[in-house]
Parts: C-alpha cells; structure tokens; sequence
C-alpha cells in the first residue's frame, strides 16, 4: 500500500480510467471520489432527478462495497447540486436511503459536466 492508501476501482460503478481513483482506502476509512448517476454499464443518466440520486447512490454503494464499507458505514457526505430549486427534491431522495443517524453532510451548489445534475461523495468507516 502507497503512504496515499490502496485505491478502488470497480465496474459497478462510473468508470474514468486513468483520471482518479473512484476511491481510496487509508487505514480504516474509505475516501470516495465525486459520484455521479451515470449507469456504469452504459454511461447514460436517468432522465428523472430522481431517479438520477437513486443511480448516484446505488453507484456509491457499489464503490463502497468494493472498499468494504457500506452506506451504513457513511459518517461525511458532499453533496454537490446544479440548482437550488432541487434541493428539496434531493433532500426526499436522500433520506429514503440514508440510515438515521444520518451523516454529516455539506451541499454545495455548482455546475457540473456532462449535464449532470448532483454529485456525491463520502467519508466511510471500514468495521471489518
């Protein structure tokens, strides 16, 4: 393992191969990249926000499973969105598959590529 930890990488997932690792593991705690809701099969985004979060998150559960932790492992989430107007949206999608205690969270408006509307990414514990 690198002093930078041992990276991740999984088809289940977005894949951008030789830009990053979609995730990094140093010590107990999994560091993922920014998450998109692309289906990593074919690359194309679902036409509905929601179910765009569904993607972004079931695509974050397939990084973290590779990584060994899961989203119940979550303790910080980033949440990066294109517009203010789906935060409410997000908010609803979020809940349903996050766990209470939720994890801390940020949300950060911004433009993203590819017209994608949300990113994620996470702080996971490893509790092997």
């Amino acid at each position: 393992m690198s002093k930078r930890g041992h990276p991740i990488d999984t088809v289940d997932a977005p894949q951008m191969p030789h830009l990053f690792s979609q995730a990094v593991v140093h010590r107990s705690t999994v560091y993922t990249a920014g998450v998109v809701g692309l289906n990593p099969f074919d690359m194309t985004r679902p036409d509905e926000f929601s179910a765009e979060v569904d993607q972004v998150i079931n695509n974050l559960a397939a990084v973290l499973s590779a990584a060994g932790a899961s989203l119940e492992t979550v303790v910080k989430t980033t949440c990066f969105l294109t517009s203010r107007e789906l935060y409410s949206e997000f908010n609803e999608c979020y809940a349903r598959r996050f766990d209470r205690p939720l994890p801390a969270r940020s949300v950060v408006f911004c433009e993203l590529v590819a017209n994608l509307r949300v990113e994620i990414e996470v702080v996971a514990a490893i509790t092997e």
